[in-house]
């Protein structure tokens, strides 16, 4: 194909001179466009300017995404009538163009129609409004290609009766779309190139504003809050420590820990997300440095503990109890088989009281506080919100007595079989056991008992209800479900057994005793 100035010179020289006017600006102005849109308007305006007799010009842009053809640019058209259409490949002669990269030239209405006629209804509605409803006389539609890319196509039509377009108007606009293409081709890539530098600007926004929190030593609530000004408060954002059913879930985690999750109130769109991944991030740089400190605190704590059981140092005692300013307190011992935090129980604590220490020591969690205007069963009721917990309440004492305070909160709760609390002042009897090594508690249970244990079961069960209804053989028969008589003569076995009588108050006590303790 000729360049187009080449294929004028046979006109006259004045019409040369404009064209090639006109072919020289035309090249400029691509040189110059640096968007898309730009482009698109550039070719539009220049097939206009090359061939005069048309009417309408209407470049259709490859939307790659949804495999259609839609309007990129217009002259003498209705813009909002023709960008509804959306010409699949093959459909219509915009399509036929762009599945075969060849033009097609049309030299009368009704060879328009026969080149429309496989055109859909709803994109024959919007063609006709975006024309006014004009009858198309001539036409005529280019690829645009970029290699063997086809990028759009480029329609030029006539509704004024007079001449026909001719093939030279083709090869003028044909090679004026590969000259757009290149164009185009340049525009996208300078696109591309500005939303990358753009999203890079604006992600280093993004970072900076998580930084300065991180530089400052801000804590969560600050990260929150910056978060949701960079979001515009377009959601409601929450903190969670556990993880929930909701579909909005982002984990907050450093390598294998996770420290929480944030929970979003609906779905983000994807350049948000990634804000709220970043910010993830960047709270779990502050929540592992915080487990960091909590943990050295706690192992700082557990360490005076043990060397003031060991020592009971003064400058110790005073250094680890130094939050309370009232003498007298009680100890309570925390026994779960669960993962409780330092700062659950904190939180739950300071809902009563802000003098108090807490201290995980082995396997449990201690807590002293204060004994003055603190209702203990709410406490206890709060922290059996954290998870299944027993909780061993020592008596009131003195906070100089914290060694014995410790073994009576650890007595009652070893006696808190079922039972999510109890208290050492409740503990009754049982309350010297603790007093007695292991091996004289078993020496006396086996004393009084070793004959029971070598019997059938069902007499080991028979006592025991005898001991809950307090010698009430009724009561005894009916919660075991079997006749008086029965009753009867079981336990004249095991008082034979036993060498004792029930109704004998002392042997009952010791009876009593040392069931309790086996």
């Amino acid at each position: 194909m000729k360049p187009i100035y080449i294929r004028y010179l046979t006109k006259g020289d004045g019409f040369m001179d404009t064209m090639i006017s006109k072919v020289w600006s035309v090249s400029q102005t691509f040189l110059r466009a640096r968007q898309v849109h730009e482009v698109f308007d550039v070719i539009t305006s220049a097939v206009q300017a090359l061939v005069p007799q048309a009417d309408m010009v209407i470049l259709y842009k490859y939307d790659s995404t949804q495999q259609v053809l839609r309007l990129g640019s217009g002259i003498g058209i209705v813009h909002s009538s023709l960008k509804q259409i959306a010409f699949l490949p093959g459909e219509s002669m915009t399509g036929e163009v762009f599945t075969s990269k060849k033009p097609i030239l049309c030299f009368g209405e009704q060879d328009v129609k026969a080149k429309m006629a496989n055109i859909s209804a709803d994109n024959l509605r919007w063609f006709r409004q975006g024309t006014a409803e004009k009858e198309v006389r001539y036409s005529f539609s280019v690829p645009l290609l970029a290699g063997d890319r086809c990028l759009g196509t480029l329609a030029v039509n006539c509704y004024r009766p007079g001449k026909s377009f001719c093939q030279d108007d083709v090869n003028t606009v044909i090679q004026l779309g590969m000259q757009g293409a290149l164009a185009l081709e340049r525009a996208q890539y300078l696109e591309r190139e500005a939303f990358i530098h753009k999203q890079w600007q604006h992600q280093k926004t993004i970072q900076s504003a998580f930084m300065k929190v991180l530089m400052e030593a801000g804590d969560l609530d600050r990260m929150l809050t910056v978060l949701r000004r960079l979001l515009n408060d377009a959601f409601s954002i929450s903190f969670l420590k556990e993880r929930t059913d909701s579909p909005y879930l982002y984990p907050i985690s450093n390598q294998d820990k996770v420290y929480g999750w944030l929970c979003l109130s609906h779905s983000p769109t994807k350049e948000q997300e990634n804000m709220i991944k970043q910010a993830t991030q960047a709270i779990a740089v502050i929540l592992g440095y915080e487990s960091r400190n909590e943990e050295n605190d706690l192992q700082e704590k557990e360490d005076l503990f043990t060397k003031l059981l060991e020592t009971d140092s003064l400058r110790v005692r005073r250094q680890l109890f130094q939050s309370h300013k009232t003498p007298f307190v009680r100890a309570l011992c925390l026994s779960t088989d669960g993962t409780i935090s330092y700062n659950q129980l904190q939180h739950a604590v300071l809902g009563e009281t802000s003098e108090y220490t807490i201290i995980r020591y082995r396997s449990n969690w201690y807590v002293y506080v204060k004994a003055d205007d603190i209702d203990f069963e709410d406490l206890a009721q709060t922290l059996q919100t954290l998870h299944p917990i027993s909780i061993g309440f020592s008596s009131i004492r003195h906070i100089d007595q914290f060694s014995l305070l410790f073994q009576e909160a650890n007595d009652a709760v070893d006696h808190a079989t079922g039972q999510p609390c109890v208290y050492y002042e409740q503990l009754g009897h049982k309350r010297l056991w603790s007093r007695l090594p292991d091996w004289q508690r078993q020496e006396f249970v086996q004393d009084y008992l070793r004959p029971l244990f070598l019997m059938d079961p069902m007499y080991e069960k028979t006592l025991a209800a005898l001991i809950a209804h307090n010698r009430d053989r009724t009561k005894t028969a009916e919660a075991l479900f079997i006749h008086p008589n029965t009753l009867y003569q079981r336990l004249k076995k095991i008082e034979h057994e036993l060498q004792v009588s029930f109704d004998h108050d002392e042997d009952w006590i010791n009876i009593v005793l040392s069931f309790s303790m086996k």
